[in-house]
């Protein structure tokens, strides 16, 4: 054994002794792409709203109770939701810095994450905020006014799924440029985003 597995092998078992760790982080280099189809399904009326530059989320019918998100049913009485446009600004309720991400995300990490809260709604909406450097990110940050912000490409990729009925179940029918240029135009959350008002 190594000299650094040996001396990793003594810090684990003065851990597991109820001693301090004094481990350092393993970091490792990884890569992945993965292919894979999805509906929005009953969601589809938030990324459509996205394409129009509106934030939909829902209310409960019989409660009143406000989700800054797509629900079809209440989590609170049970009771069932219909569409309602959320405020296009909000302010950060807190934030977390994101060394890491999914693969939409890794170019562009580190980023700040938020979650924002619409006056009228009940619940929070999760986002990235842009237009600060995460690096000088603190708890100033908390309250800050935030406006939400679409990718201007939204409607063209809203006409080209609407235009191009496609058989996703037969997918390996199609070329690769064509595969391609469906994975630039699908709708997705990270068209939407957050900067500071």
């Amino acid at each position: 054994m190594g000299d650094i597995l040996a001396e990793d092998k003594k810090k684990l078992d003065s851990l597991l002794k109820g001693g301090s760790s004094g481990i350092e982080p393993l970091v490792f280099e990884q890569s992945y792409d993965i292919e894979y189809v999805m509906s929005h399904g009953q969601d589809s009326p938030f990324f459509v709203g996205l394409a129009f530059g509106k934030l939909l989320g829902t209310r409960c019918k019989a409660c009143h109770y406000s989700y800054a998100t797509p629900k079809s049913f209440c989590v609170n009485c049970g009771g069932r939701c219909s569409w309602v446009e959320v405020p296009g600004s909000g302010k950060i309720h807190t934030f977390t810095l994101c060394h890491f991400g999914s693969e939409a995300f890794l170019k562009e990490t580190p980023y700040l994450l938020i979650l924002v809260e619409f006056e009228g709604f009940n619940t929070l909406f999760l986002s990235r905020l842009k237009g600060v450097d995460p690096a000088t990110a603190g708890l100033k940050l908390i309250g800050t006014k935030v406006e939400a912000k679409f990718n201007p490409a939204l409607k063209d990729k809203l006409d080209f799924m609407r235009k191009r009925k496609i058989d996703y179940k037969r997918t390996e029918s199609l070329s690769p440029e064509e595969k391609e240029l469906i994975k630039k135009m699908e709708i997705k959350v990270s068209d939407l985003w957050f900067e500071p008002a």
